[in-house]
């Protein structure tokens, strides 16, 4: 808190969700300048912007044309001060909504060497800025512990590529602006705990239930059983007849809360096993 904060002279910030401050705004754009138009921004009027010339940055303005603004790509053209103004000026007229889709669309467009830096930037405007929404991998959500977040990448960085595949589209599913699909986030959080399990076992066919009992059996990774049984009601209720997989109800109560506890809870549930099995040294494949 600043010192007109802590004194009373100005409200202490609050959360910022569903909303965008002009200071959380600006922060943004400063480092989409920072990390992604510096190169160009500085004598900017004698870039030439094609396939042939800057290449990268030629793809992603055709992209914000095309695919994010629905721009009629014959007004793009290939001078580099001319879109520069164009961007900055849509920028700072979309809604706060649209801020992120902006932010996060040049993330997933644009093969920047200095895209991993970019992201941690933004993660930490957003979270000076008290913002509701961070970056997970390349994806947008709507959380907000650091810790939650560090759970979340290390399991998506997991040895076996269906772990990294579930938790992904868990994210991206929570992520989803105009439908958030959280029945199948959380079913995507299950899955990756499942194959991890799957895989520690060595029985490609066994169920998260079955998993954890070969590995109990075995001796070789030890598990508190009120963990194993509470991660195996959790799974019972993903599966049941009534549950998310079967999707047989018509009224759906799940919300993102339950999505979050889902995607962060298997995700800390991945690291935990994995961290078990190099205790055990189980060679997981």
């Amino acid at each position: 808190m600043s010192f007109s904060e802590r004194y009373g002279y100005v409200p202490p910030k609050s959360i910022q969700h569903q909303a965008i401050s002009d200071s959380l705004r600006t922060k943004l754009w400063n480092a989409l300048c920072e990390f992604c138009f510096h190169d160009y921004t500085s004598g900017y009027g004698r870039i030439t912007i094609d396939e042939q010339y800057n290449t990268k940055l030629y793809f992603l303005a055709k992209a914000l044309w095309n695919c994010f603004f629905c721009w009629e790509i014959d007004t793009l053209g290939n001078e580099w001060s001319k879109v520069y103004p164009v961007l900055k000026k849509q920028f700072w007229e979309l809604p706060w909504n649209r801020v992120l889709d902006f932010v996060e669309f040049v993330v997933q467009n644009y093969s920047h060497k200095k895209k991993a830096v970019f992201i941690k930037k933004c993660n930490q405007i957003l979270e000076e800025e008290f913002s509701a929404y961070r970056f997970v991998s390349e994806t947008i959500i709507d959380i907000t512990s650091e810790l939650e977040i560090h759970e979340i990448e290390k399991a998506m960085e997991s040895p076996i590529s269906a772990v990294n595949e579930h938790l992904k589209r868990s994210s991206e599913l929570l992520a989803e602006r105009r439908r958030p699909d959280y029945r199948n986030s959380i079913k995507e959080s299950i899955s990756a705990v499942e194959a991890l399990c799957r895989s520690i076992s060595g029985n490609p066919k066994q169920t998260l239930n079955g998993a954890l009992e070969s590995l109990e059996k075995g001796g070789v990774v030890k598990i508190h059983p009120s963990l194993k049984n509470a991660f195996i009601k959790i799974y019972a209720f993903t599966s049941d007849e009534s549950g998310i997989r079967h999707s047989l109800f018509d009224e759906d109560n799940l919300d993102s809360e339950d999505a979050v506890f889902m995607l962060v809870g298997c995700s800390a549930f991945v690291n935990y096993l994995l961290a078990k099995a190099r205790k055990s040294r189980i060679k997981i494949k």
